[in-house]
């Protein structure tokens, strides 16, 4: 699944496709991992660029350490899913920003290999995502953490990737209504 990706452009190439405020400092990340901070947009603060962690702390956790896959969400069973749903109802849906995404596979050795997917024409693009806030019991310090949406592979995907899935990747039309709170579910 998709546990690793890349957001290599500059704030100032970001800010050309979304031009909105960017929370804190931003260093582009060429292999950007699960508990790094990446770029996101929610549906409750669609003007504003935030810095969340990558891999979702549920609400309802006991404590900030990630305990099972909480990046990756299959989207065709989101909805029946316990851990999801509620972030689905309550439109806690986010764009994740993004210039690319690795995959691997094994070569003739046994080894992994990468393979990194970037879209053509389009140097910069948002994957659907899902966010969450979890507030520490004794400090009462909040934190933002997000997944990743994913779909069947499309071929090119595919022949790379052993379960045939690949992160959803918005087109800008599908941004808007990803991020409006009154998305049908």
């Amino acid at each position: 699944m998709c546990a690793r990706y890349t957001l290599t452009a500059e704030e100032k190439e970001i800010l050309k496709t979304h031009p909105h405020q960017i929370q804190g400092e931003w260093t582009p990340n060429y292999n950007l991992a699960i508990t790094q901070k990446g770029l996101v947009i929610t549906a409750d603060e669609p003007d504003i660029i935030q810095q969340m962690a990558f891999g979702i702390v549920p609400y309802f956790a006991d404590s900030l350490k990630l305990t099972r896959d909480t990046w990756n969400i299959k989207s065709e069973t989101a909805m029946e899913s316990k851990l999801w749903r509620p972030l689905l109802v309550n439109h806690k849906t986010c764009l994740v920003m993004a210039d690319g995404f690795y995959e691997w596979k094994k070569d003739d050795k046994g080894e992994q290999q990468p393979y990194r997917f970037t879209v053509k024409d389009r140097k910069l693009f948002c994957f659907a995502g899902l966010w969450s806030q979890w507030v520490d019991p004794e400090t009462k310090e909040k934190f933002r953490t997000y997944g990743i949406l994913t779909t069947e592979a499309n071929p090119l995907v595919a022949e790379i990737h052993s379960k045939k899935r690949m992160p959803v990747i918005l087109t800008k039309a599908e941004e808007e209504i990803w991020l409006s709170k009154t998305l049908p579910l």
